[in-house]
């Protein structure tokens, strides 16, 4: 038996997490300094990667698998902290 099931409040917590991945979008590319970055559109999240694949798997996890809501870019992104 899964421990997931289990838990009332961890099932809670997981499909509330559900709906807010299917509405996240990023964007994946490099800053001006040649770091590959990860960038939310609305700037919820994002980070400093060590390879393009890094960035692209962090994205396609924050929006639960769907990889048409993460896109490539070829202009400069600005991660603000």
């Amino acid at each position: 038996m899964s421990t997931l099931s289990a838990n009332p409040l961890s099932a809670k917590l997981a499909a509330g997490i559900a709906p807010i991945a299917n509405r996240l979008r990023f964007a994946v590319g490099k800053d001006p300094f040649g770091h590959w970055v990860a960038i939310e559109e609305h700037g919820l999240g994002g980070g400093l990667f060590r390879s393009r694949e890094d960035a692209l798997r962090y994205a396609c996890r924050e929006c639960g698998g769907r990889r048409k809501a993460v896109r490539l870019v070829r202009r400069p992104l600005l991660l603000t902290l």
